[in-house]
């Protein structure tokens, strides 16, 4: 007896684009400030690498306090609040889109960091 497979699932759209840039992130933890290298942002979110560090601090579902600035123009940055929503082996992407008010600060810094360009 034959079974009826349902058809796969279209690729999910990304509620915001991913724009690559060269940025970086300071992660508070514990009083201490990690740096690391940005993969792609968005609006909602950014992916970090690793870059050696152990980012098992940092578990799946903890907030974060994050600044994201330009490396040429450090006067530049936004500071949110952030949660872990993934890990992989060579970094971490956080979210902030459930915050109206933190997307709004990354989208002011990314219309700044692009129109530098």
């Amino acid at each position: 007896m034959e079974t009826a497979s349902s058809p796969p699932e279209p690729p999910r759209k990304r509620r915001y684009p991913r724009l690559e840039l060269q940025a970086a992130v300071k992660v508070q933890h514990s009083g201490a400030g990690l740096l690391l290298p940005v993969r792609n942002v968005s609006r909602g979110g950014v992916l970090v690498a690793a870059s050696g560090h152990d980012l098992s601090a940092f578990p799946l579902g903890t907030t974060h306090s994050l600044t994201i600035f330009d490396p040429d123009d450090p006067t530049r940055e936004a500071r949110i609040e952030a949660r872990v929503v993934r890990h992989d082996n060579t970094g971490m992407a956080v979210s902030w889109d459930h915050s109206t008010d933190a997307v709004a600060t990354v989208s002011t810094f990314l219309d700044r960091f692009y129109s530098k360009r």
